[in-house]
């Protein structure tokens, strides 16, 4: 099915940034839709749509070997694989509980910071690095990805007013970390 989504992609320059993404992160991210869902085949599924979402973003990507790029298919991977949990139990009705979705995805990878040297940038990684999953995922797209609201609540399938609320829980959690 991916190889279809990839020949989709007239602009070969973009088909060649997919496919050099894939070819990085494909194993990261079943890996990670695998830790969330517990099922091969549903950690595919979600790996799926998560390249149609990083497809519909591809101009946000730069350098598909740095550490924004891993960061961000991280984020869209594990909010794709939430998602489709969410659907899977309950009847799709949610959680309902914060704690047990951030249970699910306790154990992805957290964001490194070991590619940018500015001592304000780290110490913002380091504080938003810090965050749980819920807050860091938006802090991430927002701050360091530049992401706007309505793109943010789109890709990560959240309401556009969670992710206002997140994303200001998030700057003033951050705003503690940095200055005080």
């Amino acid at each position: 099915m991916l190889s279809v989504i990839f020949m989709a992609i007239e602009n070969q320059a973009d088909r060649s940034k997919v496919i050099e993404i894939y070819e990085k992160y494909s194993k990261l991210m079943l890996h990670v839709a695998i830790q969330v869902l517990h099922d091969h085949a549903s950690a595919e599924d979600a790996v799926s749509e998560s390249f149609e979402k990083i497809i519909n973003n591809l101009h946000k990507v730069g350098d598909t070997s740095c550490y924004k790029t891993r960061s961000l298919v991280v984020i869209i991977v594990r909010n794709t694989a939430i998602n489709i949990w969410k659907k899977n139990t309950r009847g799709g009705y949610g959680l309902g509980n914060d704690e047990e979705i951030e249970s699910l995805a306790s154990n992805s990878p957290l964001i490194d910071d070991k590619v940018v040297s500015e001592e304000a940038y780290n110490k913002l990684v380091v504080a938003i690095s810090s965050l749980s999953d819920t807050y860091r995922d938006v802090a991430v797209m927002a701050l360091i990805h530049d992401y706007s609201y309505s793109e943010i609540a789109e890709t990560l399938e959240i309401d556009y007013n969670a992710v206002k609320m997140r994303i200001s829980r998030a700057k003033k959690m951050l705003r503690e970390k940095v200055m005080g």
